[in-house]
C-alpha cells in the first residue's frame, strides 16, 4: 500500500467527526434561528350579532263552551207554564207550556236557540163547542225562535237576538172567530221579551274570556319551563282575538297571540318580554293551527375550549430538532369570526392566534371550523422551518374536529314532543307537537357571540293555549206543566 493511503485512511475517521460536528453545528444554529418566542396581540373580542328571526305565528288561545250550556241557561228563562186559563167549562179555555229543552244551534257565526211549546184552546160549552189541544185531541206544537250573529264586544261575545213565534201544528177553532196564531202569540210574548232580555246578558256573562286572555298574555311574556334546560319563550308581540265560529255543538270564542316563539337549552331561564297591559279592546286576529319557533343550539366557548384542550394539549408537532407542543387552547369570539389561541412549549413559545369561520353540520349536529388560519399578525412571528410546521399542521386539523351543541336541533319532535302538552295554570294549558323521523327544519345561521357559536333553526309544528271556563250550572229546570182539564176529571192527553 502506498505512503499516501495509508496516511488517508488513517485521517478518514478524523474527517468524519468533523463532518459531522460541522452539520450539527449548522443544525444547531439553525436551530436556534428557528426558536420563536410569540408576542402576539390577541384579535378584540367582537360584539354579538342581532340574530334574525321568522316570522311571527298566531298562535290560538283556544277558548270553548257548548252550545248545550247555553240552551240550559236560556232554558232557565222558559218557564214550565207560561200561559193557562182557569178551567171555566163555559168560558175562553187555553193553556201554552214549555216542550222540552231549549236547543241551539248555528253556523259561521250565526247562534240560534228554539225554545219548543205546547199550546192548547178551546171552548166546549153551549151551542158551538169548538177546541184543539184538549181531551183526546194531543196538544199542539209551537216555537219560539231567537236568532243573532255573535260578536265580539270587548273580550266577551255579545247576543242581541231577532224573536219569532211560528206554529208547528194546525189548531182549527175558526167558530170561535178567533186568531189562534196571535192569540197564542200573545200569551207567550211576556217569555219572548223575556228571552229578549235576558240573553244578552246570559251569553256575556258566560262567555267572557278575560281571565283567560289575561293568563295567556302574562305567561306569553314568561319562559316557560318545559322540563330542567329547556324553556320555551313565546315573545307575544299583541293579543287579540279570533272570529267566533258556532259549528259541531261548540262555540269557539278564541283569543289570538302574535309571538316569535323561541325553545333555549339552558340551564337558567331566558329573560322575560318586558310586561304590557292587556288591550281593553282587542282586534281582531286570524288563528292558525302552525306556528314556528325559533330553536338555537348553542356550542359555548367553555365548551369549545375543553375540546380543544382535549384534541390538541399533549400533541407534538416536531421535525428535526424543531418541535412545538400546545400545553392550553381557548376559545372566544371576534368579529364575526371564531378565535382560537393556543400556548406553546418547546421551538415555539408564547400564544398563537387562529381564526376560523364556524358552520354548522345538520347531520351530525356539531359544530365545525372552516377557513382556519394564523392571524396575519401570528403568520408575521412565525417565521422559518416552525411557522411553516404549525401552519401545515394545526389549521387542518381543527378543521377535522367536531365540537357539540346542547341542543338536538336533528331530533326536535322525538325531544320536545313530550314536552309541548302540560298545565299552565288552573284555566290554561300548552298543546303542542312536531313531527318527527326526521323534524323538516329550516337553518337561518351561524353565529358567533359572546356566549358561543349558535346555531338558529326555524322548526314548524302545531301549538296552542288551551282556556277552561269557570264551571256553570247547567242543571236544567224544567217543571212539568200542570195542564188542566174540564172540570168532571177529564185530563188532556200528554
Amino acid at each position: 500500500m502506498k505512503l499516501k493511503e495509508i496516511i488517508f485512511d488513517a485521517l478518514s475517521p478524523i474527517k468524519w467527526f468533523v463532518r459531522e460536528i460541522r452539520l450539527l453545528s449548522i443544525l444547531t444554529i439553525t436551530f436556534l434561528g428557528g426558536c420563536t418566542t410569540l408576542s402576539v396581540p390577541a384579535p378584540p373580542p367582537g360584539t354579538d350579532t342581532v340574530m334574525p328571526t321568522v316570522p311571527p305565528s298566531h298562535i290560538a288561545v283556544e277558548v270553548q263552551i257548548k252550545e248545550s250550556s247555553l240552551c240550559s241557561m236560556l232554558n232557565k228563562a222558559v218557564p214550565g207554564t207560561i200561559s193557562e186559563s182557569p178551567s171555566h167549562h163555559c168560558y175562553l179555555e187555553w193553556g201554552v207550556y214549555k216542550n222540552g229543552m231549549v236547543t241551539c244551534g248555528g253556523a259561521s257565526n250565526d247562534l240560534t236557540a228554539t225554545a219548543p211549546i205546547h199550546f192548547r184552546v178551546g171552548s166546549r160549552c153551549g151551542p158551538v163547542q169548538v177546541s184543539c189541544g184538549f181531551d183526546s185531541d194531543p196538544l199542539k206544537r209551537a216555537n219560539i225562535n231567537m236568532s243573532a250573529p255573535v260578536t265580539w264586544s270587548s273580550w266577551h261575545l255579545q247576543f242581541a237576538p231577532d224573536m219569532t213565534f211560528n206554529m208547528v201544528d194546525e189548531c182549527k177553532v175558526t167558530a170561535l172567530n178567533i186568531n189562534v196564531t196571535n192569540f197564542i202569540s200573545g200569551k207567550v210574548q211576556g217569555v219572548i221579551n223575556n228571552l229578549a232580555g235576558e240573553a244578552p246578558g246570559l251569553i256575556k256573562s258566560h262567555t267572557d274570556i278575560t281571565n283567560i286572555a289575561a293568563s295567556a298574555w302574562k305567561a306569553a311574556g314568561n319562559p316557560i319551563k318545559l322540563k330542567d334546560d329547556i324553556w320555551l319563550n313565546l315573545v307575544p308581540q299583541d293579543i287579540g282575538v279570533s272570529s267566533p265560529d258556532v259549528s259541531g255543538g261548540l262555540v269557539s270564542m278564541s283569543a289570538a297571540l302574535v309571538a316569535s316563539p323561541v325553545i333555549y337549552f339552558s340551564s337558567t331561564a331566558p329573560n322575560p318580554t318586558p310586561e304590557k297591559p292587556l288591550p281593553a279592546s282587542p282586534t281582531n286576529i286570524p288563528v292558525s293551527d302552525y306556528f314556528t319557533v325559533m330553536v338555537d343550539g348553542v356550542a359555548s366557548w367553555d365548551e369549545l375550549s375543553r375540546q380543544l384542550n382535549s384534541a390538541l394539549v399533549g400533541k407534538s408537532y416536531s421535525w428535526g430538532p424543531f418541535s412545538a407542543e400546545p400545553t392550553a387552547a381557548r376559545a372566544y369570539g371576534g368579529d364575526k369570526i371564531a378565535v382560537v389561541a393556543v400556548d406553546f412549549k418547546g421551538s415555539i413559545k408564547g400564544t398563537a392566534y387562529l381564526q376560523a369561520t364556524p358552520v354548522f353540520n345538520q347531520a351530525t349536529n356539531t359544530i365545525q371550523l372552516q377557513n382556519v388560519e394564523f392571524t396575519l399578525a401570528t403568520k408575521n412571528e412565525l417565521a422559518g422551518p416552525a411557522g411553516w410546521l404549525l401552519s401545515v399542521g394545526i389549521p387542518a386539523y381543527l378543521e377535522s374536529q367536531t365540537y357539540s351543541l346542547d341542543a338536538p336541533l336533528n331530533k326536535l319532535g322525538a325531544t320536545l314532543n313530550p314536552l309541548l302538552n302540560q298545565k299552565l295554570s288552573p284555566e290554561l294549558a300548552l298543546s303542542g307537537s312536531f313531527a318527527v323521523n326526521p323534524t323538516p327544519i329550516q337553518v337561518v345561521g351561524v353565529f358567533v357571540q359572546s356566549y358561543g357559536v349558535v346555531a338558529r333553526v326555524g322548526a314548524t309544528g302545531i301549538l296552542k293555549l288551551v282556556g277552561t271556563l269557570p264551571q256553570m250550572d247547567t242543571a236544567p229546570v224544567h217543571k212539568r206543566p200542570v195542564r188542566r182539564g174540564p172540570r168532571r176529571g177529564h185530563r188532556p192527553a200528554h
